[in-house]
């Protein structure tokens, strides 16, 4: 039986190590780390995901023993979702991911076309794994100094466009 979801649960996100996340070795603590309070180590700490995403869902604590929120949707969806959202899609998720980035090398912009406009194109695997999905972007850090432009993008990656 589901407790009483007016309270708070604590959340444990899933941690992304990607080459171009912040590593110790570069000075300094990374930021996510920083921000979990745990040891670095030798890892790239790139992401952090808070969400139901099936390839790395945060665990929810309930009696004491970490759930995956996924699951937790999926058994439950009116009680995690409310009536609307549960019923707004199927099978029933949650609408966002929120990621925390902690870049230490300059990133492309990714984005996330709607089934229709993944459809249009020859990538039968990006058409069925697509999901679209609203973004918006806040600095927790100074970036200026990583923002460049694609001219310097390429010319620094050798990469021919």
């Amino acid at each position: 039986m589901m407790k009483n979801l007016d309270n708070f649960y604590r959340l444990f996100g899933g941690i992304r190590h990607y080459v171009w996340g912040q590593r110790a070795s570069e000075g300094g603590v990374p930021f996510i780390a920083q921000l979990l309070g745990e040891e670095a180590g030798d890892d790239a700490w790139a992401e952090l995901w808070l969400g139901a995403h099936p390839s790395l869902p945060s665990k929810v604590l309930m009696d004491n023993a970490r759930h995956p929120l996924d699951e937790e949707i999926a058994a439950r969806p009116v009680e995690w979702l409310g009536q609307a959202a549960a019923s707004a899609v199927t099978p029933p998720q949650l609408s966002f991911l929120y990621k925390v980035l902690a870049c230490s090398h300059p990133l492309s912009i990714q984005s996330h076309p709607d089934a229709a406009a993944a459809a249009q194109t020859a990538n039968e695997a990006a058409t069925e794994a697509s999901t679209a999905s609203a973004a918006a972007l806040t600095a927790l850090a100074d970036y200026e100094d990583r923002i460049v432009s694609m001219e310097d993008a390429v010319a620094q990656f050798d990469v021919g466009l």
